[in-house]
């Protein structure tokens, strides 16, 4: 049985340094971890790899908003 996967995580996890594993994250969904850096950096950086969307994380609690 073949998997399709449509998200994968991006090296490194911040996506605030130089993604290491485009290969991975070309034509799926990249997952980043918020903090360090500014989003529109991490997406910069993944949408450079390749990825057709990003989800960043929320680690910061009490940082939620409706």
């Amino acid at each position: 049985m073949r998997k399709n996967h449509k998200t994968n995580v991006a090296n490194p996890f911040t996506g605030c340094a130089h993604v290491i594993n485009c290969k991975e994250l070309s034509g799926k969904i990249a997952v980043l971890k918020r903090g360090e850096c500014m989003f529109a950096e991490k997406v910069k950086r993944v949408e450079n790899c390749g990825s057709i969307g990003a989800i960043i994380l929320d680690n910061q609690p009490g940082t939620r908003s409706v």
